[in-house]
């Protein structure tokens, strides 16, 4: 019923209003609703996942992880945790693919890394961040072709030259590298 009545993109949409206030009395209400928005999205039915992951509210999210330069790591992680979680649906990962999504969180490993970004627990939001690259990577070469046309193959190099425990980075360089020429030469 809670479906039906879009309560998961009116979250999608009071985020954006809590967010923009930046004031600390707001956060445990914003944090609250991506919390909800987190259950709705653990949902079991395919269908109804699909429904509420129209792609309006996903063009929203995209917004989202975009534009929240200053959000704390708290609220941007579960961001991140609640595109990873719908894009394991595979045609919801196409709706992503398609408003380009891989780009962006490219962005913010860059941003992250760089310093642009300065985010507590960083390390969990990379390791996250990369994990729902590699799998919309591993199923779509356009995925892959938007990393490449970023330059982000370098970064992942560096990644991994940088972290101890890059293990969860080597499938994904192994994919461009299997797939990509440019990547190989690279």
């Amino acid at each position: 019923i809670l479906c039906k009545l879009g309560v998961f993109q009116r979250l999608a949409l009071v985020i954006g209003s809590l967010y923009e206030e930046k004031n600390e009395m707001v956060q445990p209400k914003l944090e609250k609703a991506l919390s909800l928005m987190i259950s709705f999205a653990e949902c079991d039915d395919n269908s109804l996942l699909q429904q509420i992951c129209d792609e309006k509210t996903l063009r929203v999210l995209h917004s989202y992880l975009k534009n929240f330069t200053e959000a704390p790591a708290g609220i941007l992680g579960k961001l991140i945790r609640i595109i990873g979680i719908i894009s394991r649906d595979p045609e919801i990962m196409k709706k992503l693919e398609n408003i380009r999504i891989v780009s962006v969180m490219s962005d913010l490993i860059s941003e992250t890394i760089s310093g642009k970004r300065s985010i507590n627990d960083s390390e969990e939001l990379l390791t996250n961040l990369i994990n729902i690259i590699s799998e919309m990577c591993k199923s779509s070469d356009k995925c892959q072709e938007e990393i490449v046309g970023k330059g982000r193959i370098s970064l992942l190099i560096d990644l991994m030259r940088r972290k101890k425990n890059n293990v969860e980075r080597i499938p994904l360089l192994c994919e461009f590298v299997k797939k990509n020429e440019i990547v190989r030469k690279e």
